[in-house]
């Protein structure tokens, strides 16, 4: 017999795979318990976002008395990715806010949707300002149910902020 005969191993049939069928059980009292984990998830991701926009806002000197990094961004895109972006302050109205590059960097990976946004500066967490909304309504038409994070415990929508947006009529 061929040594490459017998060292052959016989195809083993696949069998059918089953599933479990599965059962929904609503208990009484479960509602409180998902929206309590779902509020402390919501909560942590806020924080994250907060961290991540504090972690890149370091202010650095650039040409004469210009400066970046005096505010940093943070956008959490629908797939759940992180996109960060700090400012760039500049003279003549060419320097560009944090969010905007936070924006750039998102749409980079070819993304569109904003989960939710937050600004920061070491002083404290600031509003989007009027541009910095309009790009994201503009990027996607979506983006007015975003969250904008306007404090530690303080959250608006999009449409918030930009009531009556033409682009939303």
């Amino acid at each position: 017999m061929d040594r490459r005969t017998r060292c052959k191993k016989k195809p083993v049939p696949a069998k059918p795979r089953t599933l479990p069928s599965f059962r929904l059980f609503v208990l009484e009292g479960m509602e409180g318990a998902f929206a309590r984990i779902w509020s402390k998830k919501m909560e942590q991701n806020k924080k994250g976002l907060i961290t991540a926009a504090r972690a890149v806002c370091e202010t650095f000197a650039l040409e004469g008395e210009f400066s970046a990094g005096t505010v940093g961004a943070a956008i959490r895109t629908a797939d759940g990715h992180i996109y960060t972006g700090i400012c760039v302050d500049l003279g003549c109205g060419l320097g560009f806010c944090a969010e905007v590059a936070a924006m750039a960097d998102m749409l980079k990976h070819h993304e569109t949707r904003i989960e939710a946004m937050v600004a920061a500066s070491k002083q404290g967490i600031m509003p989007p300002c009027g541009r910095c909304r309009e790009t994201m309504v503009q990027i996607d038409r979506r983006n007015v149910d975003s969250r904008i994070i306007l404090g530690e415990d303080r959250e608006v929508s999009l449409r918030d902020l930009l009531p009556h947006h033409w682009l939303s009529i």
